[in-house]
């Protein structure tokens, strides 16, 4: 006899350390055990004795019966709420069915309910995560925001990393929708290039230079240059493709960039044609137009590559200067 007690109190001790070496998240498990066998009327559930062995059920030759289940959950409810979600996440362990009558059998129950019930709180931890769902926009918004994208994915790591997929994930979308408004890839390009290419023609139109013989040339052209650069400095996105096409650029946007430099130039030729002072026309105005337009985007250049160096002022002042060198 005193052998066999001191057996019971060695496996105690076992699951006293277990305890001990449990995490918070195990307490509800040990909750569930203890009201499983302090309950007052544990003695039968239903039509099924909880108190019968596994061995005398099986002797019996009745099939096994799904209402010890639910009578085992029925207990676990009475026994709190977080039974009741234990049960929810797994079915309970068979030891559980036939509440566990030694300390070896409480001790194997109690680490399996010690997994499960950590299983609850990873459960619990992710439901908690917000759930992200892509924005509802008009078909005219969403073609706008993918068109965004794709400039920024292009301003960063050049056309080469521009793809239905790296777009459909900036986005927050799924790639079917990229599909839906643009066909494919090179459909998305065309319409990003010819976008921007809109963008530019219509921000330089507001910058063309007028006529130089309705006011002082130099004043005419600062003016016109300033404009310019305004523009460049508030759509960055867009100047970086016409001035600096990134690398990979297709073929599209190269002859789109000839294309409106050569429009631009043939309105610069006119409007140089009478001369940078009264009376004195351009001996050249061709050539005096192309190396206005080159000092005009190398300026541009200067305030996408480096800003915070080359302010619109330091460069209208030195325009200023090149323009009229006795000022």
């Amino acid at each position: 006899m005193g052998a066999h007690q001191r057996v019971d109190e060695q496996e105690g001790d076992a699951v006293d350390q277990t305890s001990e070496k449990a995490t918070i998240g195990t307490a509800p498990a040990v909750a569930v055990l203890k009201a499983a066998h302090e309950r007052p009327d544990r003695s039968e559930y239903g039509d099924h004795p909880v108190g019968r062995s596994r061995g005398a059920e099986q002797d019996s030759g009745q099939p096994p019966d799904h209402r010890r289940q639910d009578s085992t959950k029925d207990d676990l409810r009475w026994a709190g709420p977080v039974a009741e979600q234990l049960w929810l996440v797994h079915r309970p362990p068979f030891d559980l069915i036939h509440p566990p009558s030694t300390l070896s059998e409480l001790r194997a129950t109690f680490m399996t309910l010690q997994q499960r019930n950590q299983s609850v709180h990873k459960i619990a931890l992710v439901s908690e995560q917000p759930i992200q769902t892509p924005m509802r926009m008009s078909g005219k918004q969403r073609r706008e925001q993918l068109l965004d994208v794709t400039a920024e994915i292009v301003c960063e790591q050049g056309f080469q990393a521009a793809s239905i997929q790296s777009v459909a994930r900036r986005a927050g979308i799924s790639r079917p929708i990229v599909y839906e408004h643009f066909g494919d890839l090179g459909g998305l390009l065309r319409a990003l290039i010819g976008r921007e290419m809109e963008q530019a023609l219509v921000q330089v139109s507001e910058s063309a230079l007028a006529d130089l013989t309705e006011g002082d040339p130099v004043e005419l052209m600062i003016e016109s240059l300033r404009t310019y650069l305004t523009a460049v400095e508030q759509h960055p996105a867009t100047w970086r493709l016409v001035l600096m096409p990134p690398e990979g650029a297709p073929e599209i946007l190269r002859r789109s960039i000839i294309r409106g430099r050569n429009g631009v130039l043939e309105r610069l030729i006119q409007s140089v044609a009478p001369g940078l002072k009264p009376g004195r026309p351009t001996p050249d105005p061709e050539l005096t137009a192309r190396t206005l337009s080159a000092i005009g985007d190398s300026y541009a250049r200067l305030i996408l590559t480096d800003p915070s160096s080359y302010s619109i002022e330091r460069l209208l002042a030195h325009a200023r200067w090149f323009l009229n060198p006795s000022m």
